[in-house]
């Protein structure tokens, strides 16, 4: 089958948590232009403070899982939405990302047992989800592998006081995905307000 071939015709900047769009590469243009805001921790927490208004008293938060989310716990693939094992997931990979490119810390263990222990109390109040087979080549060894997992949207309950130590680390998580795979387009997943 080969390789397609493809022509850049303009590149955009796009901030999801505002839905600002901006060109920094336009037709014909070969020098890219760096975006005039880029997402920071304070737009990130903005972010989070909106979307804790909109929870209010019924405590209810949705996820919509935009391409397959393959998660593994304890050695084992999890085929259904678990709210702590995402969550645990998703710290993993904002922690990695945070060590390699930005030279952090470890996260201080306690930390990290107090933010999963909020997200342990979270339930699954409903699930839409479907689980899709999917493969991907590997030029490398020349055999398929499998990146399947689950698509679709679920919808979980917490008190207000549960949810608020999750959120921002939610919203992050909409912007570096979460999972396995996530350098073959899995685990992309947005928030939506119930």
């Amino acid at each position: 089958m080969g390789r397609g071939r493809f022509d850049l015709r303009q590149v955009m900047s796009v901030d999801p948590l505002i839905g600002k769009t901006e060109r920094v590469l336009a037709e014909g243009e070969s020098l890219v232009h760096p975006p005039s805001k880029c997402i920071d921790a304070g737009s990130v927490t903005v972010a989070a403070s909106q979307l804790a208004t909109g929870i209010g008293s019924t405590g209810r938060l949705s996820l919509r899982f935009l391409t397959p989310m393959r998660l593994i716990a304890n050695e084992q693939l999890i085929k259904v939405p678990d709210f702590g094992v995402l969550f645990a997931r998703l710290l993993e990979r904002i922690d990695h990302l945070d060590r390699q490119f930005c030279g952090g810390a470890r996260r201080d263990e306690a930390e990290r047992q107090t933010l999963q222990a909020h997200a342990d109390h979270v339930r699954l109040a409903d699930s839409r989800v479907e689980w899709v087979e999917v493969r991907s080549g590997s030029a490398r060894s020349g055999e398929p592998t499998w990146i399947s997992g689950f698509v679709g949207e679920s919808t979980y309950i917490a008190p207000e006081h549960i949810w608020l130590p999750l959120l921002p680390w939610l919203v992050w998580g909409t912007l570096t995905q979460v999972g396995k795979d996530v350098v073959k387009g899995n685990g992309v997943f947005r928030i939506v307000q119930v």
